[in-house]
């Protein structure tokens, strides 16, 4: 009797690499679009860095610790929709572009409040808040000397 060798794969086989491939397509795809995504964001980041940065000195050069130590009674939220609670706040500021995309809607500017110590060392503090990216945001401070 002459026996045949049937070297070949099985059907079980076959689904169990095509599952093991199915896996390791899934995981490499799911790398590729976190790592596409953070790069997006890091991206954003640094441009609402460079905003902050901007809408930080012109606050800076704009106001006098003298303009706002009455006034922040409290600590004031400032959007470019609602700028009237401090009075002649210049609207400019909030008028930032980069690369295409208007962040006018995404800065929030917080004044906070004055402080026995603040107003002994003339200082003024705010906080800018630029929301940059799917609810990521940045926050940066800033002082104004007296």
């Amino acid at each position: 009797m002459v026996r045949i060798n049937k070297k070949g794969v099985s059907l079980l086989e076959t689904i169990a690499a095509v599952v093991i491939l199915s896996f390791v397509v899934v995981s490499v795809f799911t790398i590729i679009v976190n790592i596409r995504t953070q790069t997006y964001a890091a991206n954003k980041k640094i441009n609402a860095i460079e905003i902050g940065t901007l809408v930080r000195d012109q606050i800076q050069n704009e106001f006098l610790f003298n303009d706002l130590d009455d006034v922040l009674t409290g600590d004031i939220v400032i959007t470019s929709n609602d700028h009237d609670a401090i009075n002649n706040f210049p609207t400019e500021i909030f008028d930032q572009t980069l690369a295409g995309k208007d962040y006018s809607e995404l800065i929030t500017i917080t004044f906070h409040e004055v402080t026995a110590d603040h107003s002994r060392f003339g200082i003024i503090d705010f906080t800018i808040t630029i929301n940059y990216f799917s609810g990521r945001e940045i926050d940066m401070e800033g002082i104004i000397y007296e």
